[in-house]
């Protein structure tokens, strides 16, 4: 019966969320409306949102750089411009429409609560109101649409964004922070000790931090949404004087805290709503209930009747709250290319799982379990596996050098410290510049990663081999052709650390390129040429007789 409560809610929620998104659809330009406000903003001057204190408070110039570690082991946004409809609303509009979404909430609030009568009454007294205000808050926060309704502006400056300035502000020194002190006090107002039966034991204080939260919330998510979403709004194109208030940054700051708040907040408040449902469950049985027990076997299930599992996951995601926060004021006082290089980072990490999957070919030791399996014909002969793997495992090996030569690229990019980079990046480069950037080196990345995985598939099974190793000749091919997309990319962007990126945009002389990234680019070339060679050297016989 709670289980039935349970999953009404969550198809409640999903109405609501689709009821919500049919409204901001019918009411676009797109579809013959007038232009949508995402969420009730009350009137007034946007100054409205008021800080509230947190209660707690050379690159070597030879090649050199880039195989120093070479010897190591083998290990939407959508937008939809020319709408000022919206910009055009005055303060009765924003008042009917607070008013209207009130009513939405009020409506969805009841019928929730309808639809859990229907099954089961939700418990009265004091637990009752905390389960109350933590289906409402789940209601409001575990979901929201990222959606731009104004036109985007060529020639703003920081003094035109003079209220987002201080919004960002007020969400770094107070906002953020006051969540992550907020969450952790509910908790402390908790019993999550291993052997408590009742973890609400004082419901009053629970009630009043959740409505704190619930300000804190609200305040968190309309500051990143004001900054990314609402105008006025820098054009992508003509952004790159305008800081931390760039479309790259402020979408990225959205999005970052969204997942906090709908990911990792929301599973909070599900965990502690599990544990007050079990509490209930147990002191107040209905005849006749079903035992939770038919139902194992569903995760959502499981977690929500088993308190222990309910704690373990309350402390791991508010140890994740506290990194996340935390990581999102960090990451906000950060340069552009220090933003990338954090992005970089993940490319080094993730060629270190390829260079570890392709050290497993080498000693014989890769299994997947979903992976191809042998044809019949070389299954029945253990001495074809044997044969084939042998041939494998020589390609993989040649393979090898190419990750590790992309692994070097993307560490080198990254890196911080140790050995200071003989170049930086341009500080006036706009969005759309460094979204380009972005994806030319993800697109360099993926390439690589392209290349591992056939190497991985080809060892797995013997079937279809022509084809899968003429696919990795024309993928080894295409490595090449995105690192030289990559560089010239690059070569748009980085200057000399000789320079002031603030005042000297000229991108980096041919000869400081060469200087960088000549010889790594020979090297890489010269890798991909060897694997292209060694397909013939190792299934050449095969493809002939195919």
């Amino acid at each position: 019966m709670y289980v039935c409560i349970y999953i009404q809610r969550i198809v409640c929620y999903s109405k609501i969320a689709r009821e919500r998104h049919a409204d901001i659809v019918g009411a676009s330009p797109a579809f013959g409306g007038c232009g949508v406000s995402r969420r009730p903003r009350p009137p007034g001057d946007p100054k409205r949102l008021q800080a509230r204190p947190a209660k707690s408070s050379r690159l070597k110039s030879s090649f050199e750089f880039f195989t120093s570690d070479m010897a190591d082991p083998v290990e939407s946004v959508t937008v939809e411009e020319g709408t000022e409809d919206k910009d055009r609303l005055d303060g009765d509009q924003k008042v009917e429409e607070t008013k209207d979404n009130d009513a939405m909430e009020e409506h969805s609030e009841s019928g929730s609560e309808a639809s859990s009568s229907s099954g089961a009454t939700t418990p009265s007294g004091p637990h009752g109101v905390v389960l109350k205000a933590l289906r409402k808050l789940l209601r409001n926060y575990h979901f929201s649409l990222n959606q731009i309704c104004c036109s985007s502006q060529k020639d703003l400056t920081l003094d035109d964004l003079e209220d987002k300035v201080e919004i960002f502000k007020t969400l770094q020194t107070s906002f953020l922070p006051s969540l992550k002190q907020q969450i952790g006090a509910l908790l402390d107002s908790l019993d999550l000790s291993e052997s408590a039966i009742n973890p609400c034991p004082n419901p009053e204080p629970v009630t009043k931090i959740l409505s704190e939260l619930s300000a804190t919330l609200h305040d968190t998510r309309y500051a990143v949404e004001e900054l990314a979403l609402e105008p006025p709004l820098p054009a992508s194109s003509h952004d790159r004087h305008l800081k931390f208030l760039k479309r790259y940054r402020a979408s990225r700051l959205l999005w970052k805290t969204k997942a906090v708040i709908q990911d990792d907040v929301c599973e909070i408040f599900q965990a502690v709503e599990g544990l007050l449902i079990n509490l209930e469950h147990h002191q107040n049985p209905k005849p006749g209930e079903s035992s939770q027990s038919e139902f194992h076997g569903s995760d959502i299930i499981d977690y929500l009747f088993n308190p222990v599992k309910c704690k373990q996951r309350i402390n791991t995601t508010w140890a994740k709250i506290r990194i996340g926060i935390d990581g999102i004021i960090e990451w906000s006082n950060l340069s552009d290319f220090a933003v990338l290089q954090r992005e970089w980072r993940s490319s080094t990490r993730k060629c270190n799982r390829m260079l570890e999957a392709l050290g497993e070919i080498v000693n014989g030791t890769y299994w997947r379990k979903d992976g191809n399996r042998m044809s019949a014909e070389a299954a029945s002969d253990p001495k074809k596996v044997e044969a084939h793997k042998a041939r494998a495992i020589q390609l993989a090996q040649t393979g090898i050098p190419i990750v590790k030569l992309g692994r070097i690229f993307f560490d080198k990019l990254s890196k911080t410290c140790l050995h200071p980079l003989p170049f930086t990046m341009d500080t006036e480069m706009s969005s759309d510049e460094l979204e380009s950037l972005v994806k030319k080196l993800e697109s360099f990345y993926a390439s690589i990663d392209y290349m591992s995985g056939h190497l991985c598939v080809i060892y797995e099974s013997d079937k279809d081999i022509s084809r899968k190793i003429n696919s990795l000749r024309n993928v080894s091919e295409g490595v090449i052709s995105e690192l030289e997309e990559a560089l010239l990319a690059l070569s748009f962007c980085l200057i000399p650390t000789s320079q002031t990126p603030t005042t000297d945009r000229r991108p980096a002389s041919e000869q400081h390129f060469k200087t960088w990234f000549l010889e790594f680019k020979n090297q890489f070339i010269l890798a991909c040429t060897n694997l292209i060679d060694a397909t013939d050297t190792c299934f050449g016989d095969q493809l002939e007789q195919e």
